[in-house]
């Protein structure tokens, strides 16, 4: 079926606040660690707040809470990292003249964390902060994934225009509040509690360029590739890596999905089967998946 979403605007791609946007609602998520891992975790946590410098957990700022926070550990971190790289990305002279120079503003962005990297048994992260380092003139420079601990992930580097598979538009990440409030006028929706997830299986919602998901009359939806939405069940398949996914197994569960069904990871090692729905299929409050 052809459920491709036409708009007369690049969904999510202005970034603007809209009047009456929705307000920020708490993070959700449709599935949760198992508590059995806890002590782990907090064990974790006291290492980190012990940490001294030279240890490979400390930052300066453990737990960050505050922009001003997350961005001492960023660069505590990035100039660190940066001594040890022999070869360096052919845009990182820019970033690194920007950062030398003051000449940059930073804003961040909670992003929920739906990947299989959720329930370590070394650290949990249901969330994460995206930290977006721009140029005076507005020019996003790169983006830093700085996971609730303070310890960063990674870090992506953006060209003037975005090459390859990333869409020009992804760059665009207009807070969640505002981006759903766009979706809804442009396709008369009503989505509320929207926020960013990053997820992967069938769907790539990378932890640099994640995707938006909100709910609507009690079900759950996430915009894909700015064009695709998926409804994502809370009754729908438990799926786990390792052994439906993630092992020879998969290709037999990959065999009974339909055209329009993605395996969409839901945070550690469990998986579901989001379904691609049309515009008109979510104003009718009505579940894909029930046939």
């Amino acid at each position: 079926m052809n459920t491709r979403v036409q708009t007369t605007a690049q969904l999510l791609g202005v970034m603007v606040l809209l009047a009456g946007a929705p307000l920020a609602a708490a993070p959700w998520s449709l599935e949760y660690c198992d508590p059995a891992g806890e002590p782990g975790w907090q064990a974790f946590e006291l290492a980190m707040r012990a940490a001294t410098p030279g240890s490979t957990v400390y930052v300066p700022v453990p737990f960050p809470r505050t922009l001003d926070q997350v961005v001492q550990d960023y660069l505590f971190q990035y100039w660190s990292i940066l001594k040890g790289l022999s070869a360096k990305n052919p845009y990182e002279p820019r970033v690194m003249s920007d950062l030398t120079g003051g000449k940059v503003r930073y804003e961040i962005l909670r992003i929920e964390n739906w990947t299989v990297s959720r329930c370590h048994a070394d650290q949990k992260r249901d969330y994460y902060n995206l930290l977006r380092v721009f140029e005076l003139d507005g020019t996003e420079v790169t983006r830093a994934v700085i996971n609730d601990s303070g310890l960063m992930t990674t870090w992506n580097n953006l060209p003037a225009s975005v090459p390859g598979p990333v869409a020009s538009q992804s760059r665009a990440l207009p807070p969640a509040t505002a981006a759903i409030a766009q979706l809804n006028s442009e396709l008369g929706l009503n989505g509320t509690d929207p926020e960013y997830v990053a997820t992967g299986g069938m769907i790539d919602c990378h932890l640099t360029h994640p995707c938006l998901a909100f709910r609507q009359a009690g079900l759950f939806y996430i915009v894909y590739n700015n064009d695709q939405i998926f409804e994502v069940s809370a009754a729908g398949p438990r799926l786990t890596l390792g052994k439906e996914v993630g092992s020879r197994s998969e290709e037999t569960t990959r065999r009974w999905l339909t055209p329009d069904e993605r395996l969409i990871s839901l945070g550690g090692k469990r998986f579901t089967v989001g379904r691609q729905v049309s515009v008109a299929m979510i104003r009718s409050k009505k579940s894909a998946f029930v046939r």
